[in-house]
């Protein structure tokens, strides 16, 4: 950012659901983008706080791989920090679809204030449940000693427990089972 001549703001994240308050709560009436510099659990929280702003403000929003898988970055082709920064400094922008995402209610309204955070989510990528979910949650514990070999652990892991689950669904106010 430096050798481009592009100012910038670092903010550290310090803890679970800090990039989420950070992209809420800051005033980005005076930024041109806002970089989200991890993997996709970073970028989700940072879509998450943007979503949440009661302002309802936004500004693009800056992908820069570092993270463990960094999926989302990889199906735009940006693999490395570089990659990012060429494309800030020529000023590409694209929309993307976001998923909102209800758990246990069936309208947002019916959700308490308190409980918004963990039960009304946005999400850009691997908006799943059941299987897929369980081996992505699974590899956690996975991914410190082994990296994006991780995600391969916590699949076999969940493989070998796998159970089939039932849900209903309702997709633009259609019940499905």
């Amino acid at each position: 950012m430096k050798q481009a001549s592009i100012p910038y703001e670092f903010h550290e994240t310090q803890y679970r659901n800090h990039a989420m308050e950070l992209a809420q709560t800051l005033n980005i009436e005076s930024y041109s983008c806002l970089a989200a510099v991890g993997g996709d659990g970073t970028l989700h929280e940072v879509i998450n706080g943007l979503l949440r702003r009661p302002d309802q403000k936004k500004v693009p929003l800056l992908l820069i791989p570092n993270g463990t898988g960094n999926d989302l970055c990889g199906s735009f082709h940006v693999d490395t920090v570089a990659q990012a920064l060429e494309s800030l400094h020529k000023g590409q922008v694209m929309q993307i679809d976001i998923l909102k995402i209800l758990l246990d209610h069936e309208h947002e309204s019916e959700i308490p204030e308190d409980m918004k955070t963990e039960k009304l989510r946005y999400s850009a990528i691997n908006s799943c449940f059941t299987l897929p979910a369980k081996c992505a949650h699974a590899a956690t514990k996975y991914k410190k000693c082994l990296g994006k070999k991780g995600y391969i652990a916590g699949a076999l892991s969940q493989f070998l427990k796998y159970r089939a689950d039932t849900f209903d669904i309702y997709i633009d106010d259609q019940l499905i089972h």
